[in-house]
């Protein structure tokens, strides 16, 4: 009987270690195909567009369900359930990434805690599972305004915006279009609570780029935002 029971812990423990392993190699997978589509651009005779119709000019399509409401914006760390199971679900799947691929809007680095990771255009619960998102109703890069991005704080190192706690006043961020690069300098790191929606404000005066994930990693009952200025 404790054999059978010992048997069953350590099959039970791989399963799940298999499907944490498959979940990060299906995210890497995505986050390869959207940095590519996105470096391809420099070799792709494409009418000149700037970023606000670049949705149109690459073909992105976007998921069923963006978020645009402020308040919303900050809660959208909150899981939902998928009822979906078997072919379903894989079908499902299968769509969600090729819909953020799609989506490939640009790659962030953050040199200071060697970060690289695709943003998608349009803020989903797709979108997010698979990438960092920028905010549709917020500024285009580079442009006048405040430019939003939001990613899960994930509990695997380097992972989205896992070390976004690490980030200091005067490090430099990049946003790379394919067309453009983009730089700015860190001006403020904050927390605030989840209905602070003051963050997304616009501008009409400066470029600004928010980026936001919640905090702590554990129990995220606040958000952790990073203020930067184009350079």
């Amino acid at each position: 009987m404790k054999k059978t029971i010992g048997a069953f812990v350590i099959f039970t423990g791989l399963c799940l270690l298999f499907f944490v392993f498959y979940g990060q190699w299906s995210s890497d997978s995505v986050q390869k195909q959207m940095k590519r589509a996105i470096l391809a651009r420099n070799n792709e005779e494409l009418p000149s567009v700037n970023l606000s119709t670049m949705h149109d000019a690459f073909n992105v399509t976007h998921p069923s369900e963006l978020i645009h409401e402020p308040s919303d914006v900050l809660e959208v760390f909150v899981e939902t359930n998928e009822e979906e199971n078997g072919k379903e679900k894989q079908s499902k799947r299968n769509e969600e990434k090729q819909q953020v691929i799609n989506n490939a809007l640009a790659i962030l680095s953050i040199p200071s805690i060697g970060l690289e990771v695709a943003v998608s255009e349009g803020l989903s619960h797709e979108n997010l599972k698979y990438s960092v998102a920028h905010y549709a109703n917020s500024a285009t890069f580079g442009e006048i305004g405040n430019a939003c991005i939001v990613g899960h704080r994930s509990h695997t190192y380097n992972r989205f915006f896992n070390r976004l706690d690490e980030v200091e006043i005067g490090n430099i961020v990049t946003l790379n279009t394919g067309i453009n690069q983009f730089s700015y300098k860190v001006q403020n790191v904050l927390i605030v609570e989840p209905k602070d929606i003051w963050v997304l404000e616009q501008h009409h005066n400066f470029a600004e780029l928010t980026l936001i994930t919640c905090t702590p990693v554990r129990t995220p009952t606040h958000r952790l935002i990073i203020k930067a200025t184009l350079v």
